[in-house]
């Protein structure tokens, strides 16, 4: 029932969205708009971004260090079917498929693996914030008294420094999550904890230690400096080239043509807010009213026709490729979604990942 409830939230924001999107845009001018794309500037956008993505198969084999040497290549096929399933099914499924196909394909096991996953998202959300500070530091500032609608209710440029105030908190917070599974007493007194629980058989608690163990074992790669290094270079690059690439194909379309770099890195931040409202899988009106809210916030593109445009052909121009590609390696590695019944969480998400064994 509480699943239920959740996909109908989500289904009413992501409508609601797709509404608020859609309701002061000309249909045929919008169509206009986007048969006018520059193809060049479009094809150059999608290599740079898929470029980024091969970059985050390379980052994600540094988080597996000191304790496992996985190529980054072999981690890039994984890498997309967790995008596809994360675009195409509700919640965030590709992530524990991912997870379980990496444990199991390269054998680091599942908390091993989830913990780099945990840590990876880490990374990209203190850059992300990292780069939307330096963009609106350098930036004009935003005006207080700027109102952008909202359906029936409007949003303020005072009103958005809070939330990027809680999102900066949740941020710290994971991190010193993150460093404190690092402290070896720390770790010792948890897994005592865990040994002596009440009321809890000796055979679930050596699992919850093995999973403990497990997962302060996928943080290991960041004790070491040089792999610190290497893994904040990577996420420094990686967003830069997706800022170029939204920027490159606001160039190639009218209207939003005038979009640098700074813009761009601010879009693209403001849109990782916005996707992460529940919504129906894909993020559809959610990434698009981040859009749109981006370019008149920071007065890119007021017009409704050409943001929406810009909104729907850099979303289309990711999901697009994302599924297809991850769908194909899906099925080459006969990773299967199956139904989840009631039961173990742990085993349900392990039904959903088999990759081939024999590949």
């Amino acid at each position: 029932m509480k699943q239920k409830i959740t996909l109908l939230l989500a289904g009413v924001v992501t409508v609601a969205c797709l509404y608020w999107v859609f309701k002061p845009v000309n249909m045929t001018a919008l169509w206009n708009s986007i048969l006018a794309v520059n193809p060049l500037w479009a094809m150059l956008s999608i290599a740079i971004f898929y470029f980024s993505m091969y970059l985050r198969a390379l980052r994600w084999g540094w988080l597996f260090k000191p304790n496992y040497e996985i190529p980054g290549n072999h981690l890039f096929r994984p890498l997309m079917i967790c995008f596809a399933f994360n675009s195409i099914l509700p919640g965030r499924v590709g992530e524990f498929v991912r997870a379980f196909y990496v444990g199991k394909k390269e054998g680091t096991g599942f908390p091993a693996a989830m913990a780099t996953v945990v840590s990876e998202r880490i990374f990209d959300g203190v850059t992300l914030l990292s780069f939307l500070a330096f963009a609106l530091y350098r930036l004009p500032p935003i005006p207080p008294g700027l109102r952008v609608e909202v359906g029936n209710y409007s949003v303020n440029g005072a009103q958005i420094q809070p939330l990027i105030n809680k999102i900066v908190i949740m941020c710290v917070v994971l991190v010193a999550g993150v460093i404190a599974l690092m402290i070896p007493a720390i770790e010792r007194l948890l897994v005592k904890i865990l040994q002596k629980l009440p009321l809890v058989p000796k055979e679930i608690s050596a699992k919850l230690v093995e999973i403990l163990q497990g997962v302060v074992k996928g943080f290991e790669s960041v004790r070491s400096p040089k792999n610190l290094a290497v893994i904040v270079v990577y996420s420094f690059v990686i967003w830069i080239l997706v800022a170029i690439a939204n920027m490159v194909l606001a160039w190639g379309m009218a209207g939003v043509s005038s979009m640098n770099l700074l813009q761009s890195m601010a879009v693209m931040t403001l849109i990782g807010v916005f996707i992460m409202i529940p919504a129906a899988p894909g993020y559809w009106g959610l990434y698009e009213a981040g859009t749109i809210f981006a370019l008149k916030v920071l007065d890119v593109q007021g017009a409704a026709n050409p943001a929406t445009a810009y909104a729907l052909v850099l979303h289309l121009s990711q999901f697009v490729p994302i599924v297809g590609i991850g769908l194909i390696y899906a099925a080459q590695s006969q990773v299967k979604i199956t139904k989840i019944d009631k039961g173990d969480p742990a085993d349900d998400h392990e039904r959903m990942a088999k990759p081939n064994e024999e590949e």
